[in-house]
């Protein structure tokens, strides 16, 4: 006997939970791939930790959170018309006058793995207060936005006038480990307030340059965190960021213009480094950015003969700065959703290293990535190039146990719920025919 009715109707239904789980799926993927990247605006004109650091108790410790700070170098000194040279230490370092400037961006920023945050846009801006200009003697602070060699100023032998203002990244000593913020910050943190320098032992947080050098004592050698002799000859450093000032019009400056106060200096480090890109990645992941400011003149002792920058600062012991001019950060951040970590060669993120990978690396070959490390650029140079198609072939072939997305890919997982559906309906049609 025929009952096509009734051998239909579990069929109808299974044909039914086919088609509604298509739906699904397909809606559930393209949430996956479009709701998970979360872009963020960070904005703070009053740093968490802001100082003026200084090897003498005026400078160190609590005297050092003030509403201004100056920058200023001692390795020189005229004996008889003869000028010496004396080597930074720990306690006393060539880069005697700078400004340490940190912020807690974990309120804002999210707390996630390195790899997950595409830097956009960085800039740092400090105003010139101008207070050591000598302005009785006329303008005498002279713009500089290039680098200086340093046995050029050490011999007296540069070319352009006066010396740029530098920022560094901030690497920490004496067991120190990272930032602290807050009124009880954690044992291992460096926090306001406290001492850079305690007793004769070595400064606890230095200047460090983007091949990760200790830049305290670089002008003419000395004490260096990071060297295993812990001494370093003069070199050169390779700073973060030097600072930019501009015309009303927004021009830069030109070398030699005279620098007035409330001028404003501008720090955008290059993000296509990947040594910026890691430093910015992994102090987001700290919850925390920070960066020190130095320059390299040098006073003439208590006659202030040579004139030096100074810059406002926000006395947090106070509040922000009445002139309203102190350092603020700007930051564009997007956070990438947490994908397979560690997985070379895997360029579309989907878990394995495959064919689709090649065609990734391919489309984008001879492009720039931006930032480093993003996209195809497997070697994280900031190109795409011959280099990352041999990451691609060294782990051809490799998987993650973590996937990218919880549902199936349209072009596998959809289009199987498509034939499973089409084998239903073929199924009904022949129960139907019965």
């Amino acid at each position: 006997m025929n009952h096509p009715a009734q051998s239909s109707r579990p069929h109808a239904a299974l044909l039914t939970f086919a088609w509604t789980a298509l739906v699904i799926a397909a809606s559930c993927t393209c949430i996956a791939k479009t709701a998970s990247a979360q872009t963020i605006d960070y904005f703070n004109d009053l740093p968490e930790i802001q100082m003026w650091t200084y090897p003498v108790p005026s400078g160190n410790g609590p005297g050092s959170v003030r509403d201004r700070g100056s920058m200023f170098v001692a390795y020189s000194e005229t004996q008889d018309g003869t000028p010496t040279f004396f080597q930074g230490t720990g306690s006393e370092p060539t880069r005697r006058g700078s400004i340490l400037v940190a912020a807690n961006t974990s309120t804002t920023v999210p707390v996630v793995a390195p790899s997950r945050y595409k830097i956009n846009s960085l800039k740092i801006k400090m105003t010139l207060l101008g207070s050591l200009i000598l302005p009785e003697f006329g303008y005498t602070l002279a713009y500089d936005g290039t680098l200086d060699e340093s046995a050029a100023v050490v011999a007296g032998t540069d070319s352009d006038v006066d010396h740029p203002i530098e920022m560094y990244g901030v690497a920490f000593n004496n067991g120190l480990t990272t930032f602290g913020f807050g009124s009880n910050p954690p044992a291992g943190t460096y926090s306001l307030r406290q001492p850079r320098w305690v007793g004769s032992t070595p400064y606890n947080y230095y200047a460090v340059d983007l091949n990760g050098r200790d830049a305290e004592n670089s002008l003419v050698g000395g004490y260096s965190a990071t060297e295993p002799s812990h001494t370093t000859a003069p070199f050169t450093p390779s700073p973060f960021a030097i600072g930019k000032a501009y015309t009303s019009q927004g021009t830069e400056l030109q070398p030699g213009d005279m620098l007035d106060s409330g001028d404003v200096f501008e720090f955008v480090p290059n993000l296509s480094n990947p040594a910026v890109l890691a430093y910015i990645q992994n102090s987001l992941a700290q919850g925390h950015l920070g960066f020190t400011f130095s320059s390299l003149f040098e006073p003439d002792g208590q006659s202030s003969s040579v004139s030096y920058p100074d810059f406002y600062l926000d006395d947090l012991d106070v509040g922000a700065n009445p002139n309203g001019a102190g350092p603020t950060i700007a930051m564009n951040v997007t956070i990438l959703p947490a994908g397979p970590a560690g997985l070379a060669g895997d360029y579309n993120g989907n878990g394995s290293v495959d064919g689709a990978d090649f065609l990734a690396w391919q489309r984008s070959f001879g492009t720039a990535a931006t930032p480093a490390g993003s996209g195809a650029d497997g070697n994280g140079n900031g190109s795409i190039d011959a280099g990352d198609l041999t990451v691609w072939k060294e782990h051809f072939g490799q998987t993650t146990n973590t996937p990218v997305v919880s549902v199936p890919e349209p072009t596998a997982g959809l289009l199987a719920m498509c034939g499973a559906a089409a084998l239903l309906r073929g199924r009904r049609s022949r129960f139907s025919s019965r």
